[in-house]
């Protein structure tokens, strides 16, 4: 059996972000609320498209804060002179980008629950479902991970994935917004760049790491960590890969100039199309 070790101050300082970023998230969707509404009103448009627009500009928030120290964690981890392993120690930028999204992750289930109705109105009772499977399963596994020092370099990655939320932020708001067709196709365009180039690409490189490692078999893991390990690390690569092909068919469509369809929210920002 392997004991985790745990670090006193990476614990004050995840529970400390996590708390005063939790804060500022929860305030931000109320005061963003404001102007969201007196935007949808005067627009025409129904009351939960404004719940929505300020659900993005929280997730585009996030992605801001975090994507930084996630970067800043995964360049140290792949370019240590340890070799990649499931037991890397986790730096500290890592500790500060996952406590600021597992705030993120706090003020999002707050907004389903406080926003109940409008929530589920623009996100489909499937797309809700994704996204408190996707909070909850995170929120328990994240800190474990970056605290005991297990699957860390994976970790890294998901985080720094965030980046990609800000195109779709943008994107949802232009679209959800009428800022009209064109604009509209040009983000999102942007963002199918950014999604292939961040979420795809390394993603051979990535189950490379990830085979090796368990067919290692798990050295430094306990056996229900090895096994959690093999279960989860993969589900966010089959959700990008799904979500890629949905947001390459809707790209196709738009230069075909053919109507778009609604799928359901997805979780970690992958996209909701209209």
């Amino acid at each position: 059996m392997f004991s985790p070790v745990v670090h006193p101050q990476h614990v004050q300082l995840l529970a400390s972000l996590t708390a005063a970023f939790s804060l500022g998230f929860l305030l931000l969707l109320e005061l963003s609320l404001i102007p969201m509404r007196k935007f949808t009103l005067r627009h025409s448009m129904r009351p939960s498209v404004a719940v929505f627009l300020s659900s993005c500009i929280v997730s585009m928030a996030n992605a801001l804060c975090t994507s930084g120290f996630a970067a800043s964690a995964f360049y140290e981890l792949t370019t240590s002179s340890q070799p990649i392993s499931l037991t890397m120690a986790a730096p500290e930028s890592l500790v500060r980008s996952c406590a600021i999204t597992c705030a993120y992750f706090i003020a999002d289930c707050y907004q389903m629950v406080r926003y109940r109705e409008d929530s589920k109105r623009e996100m489909g009772a499937m797309g809700m479902a994704i996204m408190w499977f996707h909070h909850s399963v995170s929120l328990v596994l994240w800190p474990y991970s970056v605290l005991t020092n297990k699957c860390a370099f994976f970790v890294s990655f998901f985080l720094f994935t965030e980046i990609t939320n800000i195109g779709q932020n943008i994107f949802h708001a232009c679209n959800k917004g009428n800022l009209g067709s064109k604009i509209t196709a040009v983000v999102g365009s942007c963002w199918l760049v950014s999604f292939f180039v961040v979420r795809i690409v390394p993603m051979p490189w990535l189950v490379y790491h990830y085979v090796k490692l368990h067919w290692e078999g798990g050295v430094g893991q306990t056996g229900l960590e090895t096994v959690v390990s093999l279960v989860t690390i993969p589900l966010p690569w089959m959700l990008n890969t799904y979500w890629f092909i949905l947001l390459s068919m809707k790209a196709i469509r738009m230069l075909r100039g053919g109507c778009g369809t609604r799928a359901q929210a997805a979780p970690m920002g992958t996209p909701v199309l209209e």
